[in-house]
């Protein structure tokens, strides 16, 4: 179950980052999407580290038994 939302967490990077650099080949003036995606990405991969690292403390618990 914990690498499905990491997978998922993952794919939805992704599509920010997508979308991000379409914003930035637009060239038009897109201040504010710009500035959502690049909190989005930011939240995203603040979740993604999240995830990450309660995994590996879920693994060294369960070792540690």
């Amino acid at each position: 179950m914990k690498n499905r939302t990491i997978y998922l967490t993952l794919f939805l990077l992704i599509i920010a980052i997508s979308n991000y650099q379409f914003i930035r080949k637009e060239g038009e003036n897109a201040r504010l999407v710009e500035n959502l995606t690049v909190f989005a990405i930011g939240l995203l991969v603040g979740i993604l580290i999240l995830q990450i690292a309660r995994m590996i403390h879920d693994y060294k618990k369960l070792k540690g038994k």
